[in-house]
């Protein structure tokens, strides 16, 4: 179940229980239940996990059964084209400030320790590894407008016994908190006249994204790129561009 914030309406689909699973979509107005019938939709999924991207106006669905993303627009459901998925998810939830979605990811052939994945609508990315966790499944997650963060309580801890699966229920609360994303200014030009370098993504520690763009720069001849950790008074050469403390230099 996911909530429509726009459009001020909950959003259910499938499910299973003790019957064989479902796809069909039903909308909640009140307290009148209407069934939906688009064009398309998924396939019966018994376990799906919602969530509503109030940026871009989606509901997201994600079917753990077969590692696959849909979004429901209001009318009808289209399959996300992210070539990359999660093997699973325990829970996701959307952070209105990154306007992205959040989600807890399960590694797959019980591997230890849970995930943290994004989406953005376009494509899944995997962040980073998360310990203390666990790895746990069916998780409650929610963005907490006054921390500012994507907390995520209790779910399951599953494990084999005797050849059988068995899930330990948890009550836990834990909150995640993403590295806080650096700035990137300007300070002066540099040696080279009518060079220009700009950034693209964050430079985050981890952030795999991160690249440098430069123009007005020759391939035939070497250029040189300096990495300071923060604006200082230490003139470099002739030139106005200041570094206060050297990172590295990329040739």
């Amino acid at each position: 179940i996911a909530y429509d914030i726009h459009r001020r309406r909950t959003i259910l689909f499938g499910g299973g229980g003790t019957s064989s699973p479902k796809n069909d979509t039903w909308e909640l107005v009140g307290s009148q239940w209407t069934k939906r019938s688009p064009n398309h939709r998924p396939p019966p999924v018994p376990d799906p996990i919602l969530c509503y991207d109030s940026h871009r106006g989606r509901t997201v669905m994600f079917d753990n059964s077969r590692s696959a993303t849909w979004e429901w627009d209001g009318a009808d459901w289209r399959r996300s084209a992210s070539r990359v998925q999660p093997f699973g998810l325990a829970g996701m939830a959307f952070h209105p400030v990154d306007r992205e979605i959040v989600a807890l990811g399960i590694p797959p052939y019980e591997l230890r320790g849970n995930e943290l994945w994004t989406y953005d609508g376009t494509l899944w990315r995997k962040e980073s590894a998360i310990g203390n966790l666990g790895t746990r499944t069916r998780a409650g997650m929610a963005y907490d407008v006054h921390r500012g963060q994507v907390v995520v309580f209790g779910g399951s801890m599953d494990y084999r016994h005797q050849g059988r699966v068995f899930g330990w229920p948890l009550t836990d609360l834990w909150g995640l908190r993403r590295t806080p994303a650096s700035t990137v200014h300007r300070f002066g030009v540099a040696c080279a006249s009518g060079a220009e370098a700009s950034a693209l993504g964050e430079p985050t520690r981890g952030n795999a994204r991160f690249a440098l763009r430069f123009k007005g720069v020759s391939s035939r001849l070497p250029a040189v790129a300096i990495f300071g950790l923060a604006p200082g008074r230490t003139p470099l050469g002739n030139c106005s561009l200041w570094v206060d403390q050297l990172l590295g230099v990329v040739g």
